[in-house]
């Protein structure tokens, strides 16, 4: 089983980013991209999609490493054994899996990995620097708008609406915080119905 993918954006008869969501809906796996193309929107997109990391080309195999380590340590932060329980929404976290109102929510791994790192941290500001940092291994100062892209995306599918909100809050130029967790009881309820 493969712990990391590293594909390059351009590749003879297709694109890498298609490859990536061909990879990543077999393995769940960071895909860091290495590419020639150092345009803002090959980036950003790649980004969209799911891509832990991009590296532009020409650059050296000391830096590479040191992403490709960065990638894994962040992949191997532990995720609450528990799942996160709001209303009809269940964050599985062993399954990993999202589940609304007894549908399975298709998010892309990188609204996947946002939305995790929201609902480990229920209740509390996940700042916009710390989304960056944990789930783009980005630096703050760095873009954001491909966050709220997938936030807006998380958001969408989840029925959620930013002005009235029930599972993910602005906190206007800090960050976002997930609704706080239902008792135990209802949690352990909710994941069998899930199961």
């Amino acid at each position: 089983r493969p712990h990391l993918a590293l594909l390059d954006l351009r590749l003879p008869g297709t694109d890498g980013i298609e490859l990536m969501a061909e990879i990543t809906t077999m393995v769940d796996v960071p895909v860091i991209f290495i590419s020639a193309y150092g345009q803002d929107e090959l980036i950003a997109r790649a980004f969209e999609e799911g891509a832990e990391d991009y590296v532009v080309k020409p650059f050296s195999v000391t830096e590479l490493g040191a992403r490709i380590k960065a990638a894994l340590r962040r992949r191997a932060v532990s995720e609450p054994a528990e799942p996160y329980v709001m209303g009809d929404l269940v964050v599985d976290f062993n399954e990993r899996r999202v589940v609304l109102a007894g549908e399975l929510v298709p998010l892309t791994p990188i609204e996947y990995r946002t939305l995790v790192e929201l609902s480990a941290n229920a209740g509390r500001v996940v700042t916009h620097e710390q989304l960056l940092q944990r789930v783009w291994g980005l630096q703050a100062g760095d873009d954001v708008r491909p966050m709220r892209t997938a936030i807006n995306s998380i958001r969408r599918k989840l029925g959620d609406d930013a002005a009235s909100p029930t599972f993910i809050f602005t906190e206007a130029r800090v960050g976002y915080r997930m609704a706080g967790p239902e008792p135990a009881a209802n949690a352990e309820d909710a994941a069998l119905e899930t199961s």
